[in-house]
């Protein structure tokens, strides 16, 4: 009998786990690791996955980490520019998934191990940001994106996410729209990645509720504590309603300066003035005017 053995996987994919819940960020990075590490074993052999995703990581329950699903892997030609089985590229055909597929796989030049670089890039990007590079539903857009569009730096991806900067640069390095400004395999990536400082990246999910209740708030105005006595005092408002301040900003790790207090203001619009009422008498004494005119001219048509 011929049969297929293949091992059992108990737990989740990363996609699925990233539906539950953002991953706080530097169980992230250790999520994210054992992905790069198994790459680089890949791209030592010569083998791009070319569809790397959250779909094709597998989260095991008792804390493995699974890089699944080589079915669009391809081994690298000899002659790279070779189109003999074995090269990567097909002519008129793209492969791969679009949200996380590099430059050159859209424009379907060959491609090598980089083009998987480009989409641990968007991995990363998607696991501390809680979100991709690009939001575009239309698949056309996300490609045209992809190529041309620059990303949003990730320190600017997400409120109150803060990113060292090494791991910024090397989020940067890999979403390169130039493979050959890219890290040149997995096993370089990861190299950087473990050199990073302890715990380059933090998330404060106060600070993010802060600036998210300043963004959205439609009759506040942000001021420093500072600026509300001027304000009030100069405008002559007797009824301003202050919200208590909000703490002051966390600063990062290496030290910077405490951001000012915040408060939100919010002045109560004027009432509405109305306009004086007509008195009642008064309407019909001018109605009856108007009917004695009109009779009046009446009559002289008459007459003449």
């Amino acid at each position: 009998r011929t049969f297929i053995a293949m091992e059992l996987l108990e737990g989740q994919t990363l996609e699925e786990r990233l539906e539950e819940s953002p991953i706080e960020p530097l169980e992230a990075l250790k999520v994210y690791q054992p992905i790069l590490e198994a790459l680089a074993v890949a791209h030592e052999q010569d083998v791009v996955h070319r569809d790397l995703k959250p779909a094709n990581v597998f989260l095991e329950k008792d804390g493995g980490v699974k890089l699944l699903d080589f079915g669009l892997a391809k081994m690298l030609s000899i002659d790279e520019t070779s189109s003999e089985d074995g090269t990567l590229t097909r002519k008129g055909r793209i492969v791969g998934t679009p949200a996380y597929m590099a430059p050159e796989q859209i424009t379907g030049v060959f491609i090598d191990v980089r083009a998987d670089v480009y989409a641990l890039g968007v991995m990363l990007y998607e696991l501390l940001a809680d979100r991709r590079p690009f939001l575009y539903e239309r698949r056309s857009e996300l490609l045209r994106a992809h190529l041309l569009e620059p990303v949003k730096p990730i320190t600017e991806a997400r409120e109150g996410l803060w990113v060292h900067d090494e791991l910024a640069a090397l989020i940067e390095r890999s979403l390169h729209k130039d493979a050959g400004k890219r890290f040149k395999n997995a096993r370089e990536m990861l190299d950087a990645l473990r050199a990073l400082p302890p715990e380059p990246v933090r998330f404060d999910a106060k600070i993010a509720r802060q600036k998210a209740r300043q963004r959205t708030g439609p009759s506040s105005a942000v001021i420093s504590a500072g600026e509300r006595k001027a304000i009030t005092e100069s405008a002559g408002l007797s009824s301003v309603q202050v919200m208590p301040d909000a703490p002051p900003a966390v600063p990062p790790p290496s030290g910077g300066a405490i951001a000012p207090e915040h408060s939100t203001l919010r002045v109560p619009r004027p009432p509405k003035e109305e306009e004086p009422a007509i008195p009642t008498a008064a309407l019909f004494v001018i109605a009856f005017l108007l009917l004695g005119t009109a009779a009046g001219l009446w009559a002289m048509l008459v007459a003449s």
